[in-house]
C-alpha cells in the first residue's frame, strides 16, 4: 500500500505536472498498527532498542527489488537491533520512510511464516473431498491460536481466516473456497505432537501450501529479521 501523499505526487508526473525527486534515504521501520492512508499515525515501538534500518538511498546497498507487475519486494537478509527488552506489541505492519522519524510511504502487511512453502502428494478420498494429514514434532509446533488471523498460501492463492475451535481442532478455512485447514496438539509426557490435516475439494493430486501468521511478537534478546522475499508491497490505493 502506498500513502496517498505519495500517489498524489506519482499522478503529478504521470500527468505532467511535476518530477519526482528520488528520496536521499529510505528506512524501514515496524508498526503495531496500520498507517493512516496518509502514512501517519505510525505505532512503532517505544522501548527495546528498537530503531528503523536504512534499506535504499545513500546507504551502500538498496535492500529491494526492481519493481515487477507492481510489487515490490526485499532481495537481501534485513536485521533490526537485538530486542534489549520486549516490544510489548504486536509489530502487525511494515513500512518504508523518507526519514528516520517521518510518515510512511508505501507499506505491507507482516507475515511470520509458520510453515514453510512446500508441495504435498498423496491426497486421500475424504469423503467429498481430498484430505492429506501430517503429524509435526515438537519443533515445528505451529501454535495457532483461536481468533487470530492467519494466511494459507494455496497453491499461488493466498486465503486469510480466522482459527475457530471445533471439538479438539482449530480449524482455518471456507467451504466456498474448497479449501480447510485442521489443527491439534497432543501430549504425553514432556512430548508435544501436532497434528495438520488439509481438506480440500480439488482433485487430488499435488498442492502447494505454504501457512503465516500476521505480525510478529519481539520477545527480549531477540533480533527482528526479514529474510529475501519476506516483504511485500504494491502501489494500489482503496478507494
Amino acid at each position: 500500500m502506498i500513502s496517498t501523499t505519495k500517489a498524489n505526487a506519482i499522478l503529478k508526473v504521470l500527468t505532467g505536472q511535476e518530477t519526482l525527486t528520488k528520496p536521499s534515504s529510505v528506512w524501514l521501520g515496524l508498526s503495531a498498527s496500520q498507517p493512516a492512508a496518509d502514512g501517519s499515525g505510525l505505532a512503532e515501538p517505544a522501548t527495546g532498542n528498537y530503531e528503523r534500518v536504512e534499506v535504499g538511498g545513500s546507504c551502500a546497498v538498496n535492500a529491494f527489488s526492481v519493481p515487477a507487475e507492481g510489487i515490490v519486494s526485499n532481495t537481501k537478509e534485513i536485521k533490526f537491533n537485538t530486542a534489549r527488552q520486549a516490544y510489548g506489541n504486536k509489530m502487525m505492519y511494515w513500512f518504508l520512510s523518507e526519514s528516520k522519524t517521518g510518515s510512511a510511504i508505501l507499506w505491507g502487511i507482516v507475515k511470520d511464516v509458520l510453515k514453510e512453502k512446500s508441495t504435498l502428494s498423496g491426497f486421500t478420498v475424504d469423503g467429498e473431498g481430498y484430505s492429506y494429514t501430517e503429524t509435526l514434532d515438537s519443533e515445528s509446533l505451529l501454535k495457532l491460536k483461536e481468533g487470530e488471523k492467519y494466511i494459507i498460501y494455496w497453491d499461488g492463492k493466498e486465503y486469510e481466516y480466522v482459527a475457530q475451535t471445533q471439538d479438539s481442532y482449530l480449524v482455518l478455512g471456507d467451504e466456498k473456497d474448497g479449501l480447510g485447514l485442521m489443527y491439534t496438539e497432543t501430549s504425553t509426557g514432556t512430548q508435544t505432537t501436532g497434528t495438520l490435516k488439509f481438506i480440500t475439494s480439488d482433485a487430488a493430486g499435488q498442492h502447494t501450501v505454504a501457512i503465516y501468521g500476521l505480525g510478529i511478537d519481539v520477545k527480549k534478546e531477540t533480533v527482528p529479521t526479514f529474510y529475501a522475499g519476506e516483504l511485500k508491497a504494491s502501489i494500489d490505493v482503496e478507494l
